[in-house]
């Protein structure tokens, strides 16, 4: 097996719920890529401590973990949790501290925060149902034996 794979776009070998995960999460990037141009570009105000910066990581990211997660980088997934937990832990906590953002927040906002949760969400599953985790494993890559009598 060669260690040096490439990365692709999903693999033709990958499980329907891989494929979902990945369609889901390009959706959320493609979302995320919108708002921040809109956002960049003055056609929506960010509310007070919104940051273009942060919005454009945040893309960045997305776009990195749907390219490496459709190439069956587990780790990938694994970190793709992790920011999923600590921004949905961050949305509750912000909601429940200043309820009243939701109140001044341009209606398109928050129907993209809610429509970015439902589809990360729906990739979280999709990336620990049917053959995913299985696919997964089998994508790891381990460093092959060089040959006998080589040095």
């Amino acid at each position: 097996m060669d260690i040096h794979r490439q990365d692709s776009a999903p693999q033709a070998g990958s499980p329907k719920a891989v494929r979902l995960a990945v369609t889901c999460l390009a959706t959320s990037t493609a979302l995320s890529a919108v708002l921040t141009i809109v956002c960049w570009t003055g056609l929506l105000e960010l509310p007070v401590g919104g940051s273009n910066f942060t919005n454009g990581v945040t893309c960045a990211w997305l776009a990195l973990a749907t390219w490496k997660i459709a190439a069956g980088r587990g780790w990938a997934r694994w970190l793709f949790i992790a920011s999923y937990v600590l921004g949905s832990v961050g949305m509750v906590i912000s909601m429940l501290l200043k309820p009243e953002v939701l109140h001044v927040l341009p209606t398109v906002l928050i129907a993209s925060a809610f429509t970015q949760l439902a589809l990360q969400t729906a990739a979280l599953i999709f990336l620990f149902s049917g053959g995913s985790p299985e696919w997964f494993r089998s994508k790891r890559t381990r460093p092959t034996a060089p040959p006998a009598g080589a040095r």
